[in-house]
């Protein structure tokens, strides 16, 4: 990030940080691009706060403020839709200004300037509109959104060879006023950031701090949750996952670090969705699951066996159990439209939209409770604490080799991997052509991390190619999977022509998916390999 600069009225003071400038520099490890934060109870708040020893740590209090933090914008929201926020901060009596711009990338810009108390005044000159590229004349926002009102308590936690910070906001965010109704919820949370020596006592607080009061991970900033109370249109929405700029002069374990936090990024980035029980963003957890699984297979050469195939095993768990959300959700948009009247009666119809319907909200709310369980936080603290422990052992040397040629060799196998599997299966037999499909899948993905350290053209060619086989072996794979939910329904929900409707129309459909894929699987054989030296 590069620090920008604009005229405020009085005294400007730019600073480009992320959400957390408090509590100093994110270590290089850590596997969230942010600090590690945790939304805990009232009664998690009052044992942090006890002084002394806390889950084996010394705790000693750097700072204890009031603090309100009041938000504007306009009243279609235009600012925080184009990732800028204004808000006046009121901390011991003074007032500040904050901008805030939120790039595509994920990386925030701030900047801070004094107010003169008590004027609540914004400030938005011409040239400043411009330095943040909205139109001239642009009029400043004007209507108070929110309110977040809390009390913010800084510590320095310590123990032999390591030191973190802990930040802890206990109050609440309210929006009131004429527009809105009265609606606040607590503000609850904990920010953890290692300041020195070994990052893997950081997580061990953080795990204990979950076994002893049921903590979670927070993945949606103060200002998010904020405007996502002011009105449901501006609550979170699924995403899917960013470009990962690797660079050819990283080193094995720099590439590893931002792979892992791209897909740990994305996996978050989700939660709120998928936790409001939406299926696209269950679908989007899901393929962050899938990513970090395919990066450790990718680097499954300088990673310990025990440690991966544990958390391979464990993201897996989740992806099974969290599965039914989008098949029913895939049923009910797409499967549904293609099935003909000769395949299912009108009545039949309605029935089946009215049970798909019903289905994926009850696995949704399922899916929704297993990805805010104590056990997925355990699973992301967990592997967090392995990452970190990881990059401080001595003897992971392979981490230290240039990234280039081992992505050379990463990429080859796989496309071995998968031309092997194309090879083994025998034609028109669903199972075979779902292996092809998860191989194809593998592939893309390590294709998708070390695409951008060779050609970009050829790579994108190789990319789009097995992007073509998952959608054909995909569309196989759904026709496969609505006979399975159509069969496991209870019995007389359907009548049995129905039944033996879908049935033959998921054979049809498969055989037609088989035989638009072998092109592609052709074409697989005699692809540009991108990864090759010129």
């Amino acid at each position: 990030m590069v620090s920008q600069t604009a005229r405020f009225k009085g005294t400007f003071r730019p600073c480009t940080v992320d959400t957390h400038q408090d509590l100093g520099a994110i270590p290089k490890h850590m596997i969230f691009s942010e600090a590690l934060r945790l939304k805990v109870s009232r009664e998690a708040c009052e044992k942090l706060v006890s002084g002394g020893k806390v889950y084996g740590m010394s705790a000693h209090m750097t700072a204890d403020t009031q603090v309100s933090e009041v938000h504007f914008d306009n009243a279609r929201y235009s600012f925080f839709k184009s990732g800028i926020t204004f808000s006046i901060r009121q901390e011991d009596g003074e007032q500040t200004q904050v901008v805030r711009r939120l790039q595509a990338d994920g990386t925030e810009t701030v900047w801070t300037t004094p107010l003169d108390a008590p004027a609540q005044t914004l400030v938005l000159t011409e040239s400043w509109a411009l330095n943040l590229g909205l139109k001239p004349r642009t009029a400043p926002p004007g209507r108070t959104i929110f309110t977040a009102d809390f009390r913010q308590r800084s510590f320095e936690m310590s123990k032999t060879h390591a030191r973190f910070a802990l930040t802890l906001k206990a109050g609440e965010v309210r929006v009131a006023g004429p527009v809105f109704k009265n609606v606040s919820e607590p503000l609850i949370d904990v920010d953890l950031v290692p300041v020195g020596g070994s990052e893997t006592v950081l997580f061990d607080f953080a795990l204990k701090l979950v076994e002893a009061t049921d903590a979670s991970i927070q993945p949606d900033t103060q200002i998010s949750r904020g405007f996502a109370l002011a009105s449901r249109s501006l609550q979170k929405a699924h995403s899917k996952a960013k470009k990962v700029n690797l660079d050819p002069t990283m080193t094995v374990g720099e590439a590893l670090e931002m792979i892992v936090q791209n897909t740990v990024s994305h996996l978050l980035d989700n939660q709120t969705a998928a936790l409001r029980g939406d299926a696209n963003g269950v679908h989007q957890t899901r393929v962050a699951m899938r990513r970090l699984r395919a990066a450790l297979r990718a680097f499954k050469a300088v990673l310990p066996y025990e440690g991966r195939k544990a958390f391979n095993g464990e993201l897996r768990w989740f992806q099974q159990r969290t599965g039914p959300t989008r098949d029913w959700h895939v049923f009910a948009d797409e499967t549904l439209a293609k099935l003909k009247p000769s395949d299912v009666g009108p009545e039949e119809m309605a029935i089946l939209r009215k049970v798909a319907a019903q289905q994926g909200k009850s696995h949704g709310r399922e899916a929704a409770l297993l990805l805010q369980s104590r056990r997925h936080t355990r699973l992301l603290l967990r592997f967090g604490r392995w990452i970190a422990e990881l990059f401080e052992d001595e003897r992971s040397d392979g981490l230290n080799g240039p990234v280039v040629p081992f992505a050379r060799k990463t990429l080859a196998k796989t496309h071995r991997d998968l031309l092997r599997e194309i090879k083994d299966a025998r034609p028109g037999v669903i199972d075979d052509l779902h292996k092809v499909r998860i191989r194809g899948k593998k592939a893309r993905y390590a294709g998708e991390f070390f695409a951008v350290l060779f050609d970009g053209e050829d790579a994108q060619a190789y990319i789009s190619l097995v992007e073509a086989l998952q959608d054909r072996l995909g569309s196989a794979n759904d026709a496969r999977v609505a006979r399975g939910l159509v069969a496991e329904l209870e019995h007389g929900t359907l009548l049995p022509e129905t039944i033996d409707g879908i049935q033959a129309w998921s054979s049809r459909r498969v055989a037609k998916c088989a035989d638009q894929a072998r092109p592609t699987l052709r074409a697989l054989h005699s692809v540009q390999k991108f990864w090759k030296k010129t």
